[in-house]
């Protein structure tokens, strides 16, 4: 079973107000999930493909491919923009002074 002090202190990191029966309760249904996690250790996986995800998913993607524009279709674009320099779109700044 995984400490009280232990739940206080995992409480403490993640800013949570527990009360010393939910501390109980967080205690024993933690140790329960530890206790099974380490259960999986005993299993033999030694046939078993490892794996990145359990389903065999591929992702579909097409090529990027810039489509022209004629100059009127542009500068109606850029109109629309609410802040453009040079023909770019320009956002604010996201990462602080980089």
């Amino acid at each position: 079973m995984i400490s009280k002090d232990t739940i206080k202190k995992l409480a403490s990191l993640a800013r949570l107000e527990v009360t010393d029966a939910e501390v109980e309760t967080l205690a024993r249904e933690a140790g329960s999930i530890l206790n099974y996690a380490e259960s999986l250790n005993t299993l033999d996986v030694a046939e078993v493909t490892p794996m990145t995800h359990a389903e065999l998913l591929e992702n579909v993607i097409r090529d990027d491919v810039a489509i022209p524009t004629d100059e009127a279709e542009r500068n109606r674009m850029m109109s629309q923009l609410a802040k453009a320099k040079d023909d770019q779109l320009q956002v604010p700044n996201v990462f602080g002074n980089v």
